[in-house]
């Protein structure tokens, strides 16, 4: 299985409406979508909630690979808008 995690839905927006995964209508606090082996959550702003989305996905299903997507606000002035940005270390 894999995941995309999202914290806005306006950022899975474009993805949900071409591939029209099935609602998973498991979770009170997550927003989940599911097609085929592909699992797309919307975790809702802020660190804590997007631990918890996480946590809970990661102890429920069996998933391999987790992508971030997201737009995130930086400091960096080397970062351009709409740069996409491939985080390969934490």
């Amino acid at each position: 299985m894999n995941l995309i995690i999202s914290a806005m839905k306006k950022e899975l927006a474009a993805t949900l409406n071409v591939l029209k995964p099935t609602i998973v209508d498991k979770y009170a606090q997550i927003e989940l979508y599911q097609k085929d082996n592909w699992l797309f959550a919307i975790s809702k702003i802020g660190l804590a909630k997007a631990a918890m989305t996480l946590t809970t996905l990661l102890k429920d299903y069996a998933i391999k690979t987790v992508y971030n997507l997201g737009t995130v606000g930086t400091l960096k002035q080397n970062f351009k808008p709409l740069s996409v940005l491939a985080i390969t270390e934490a």
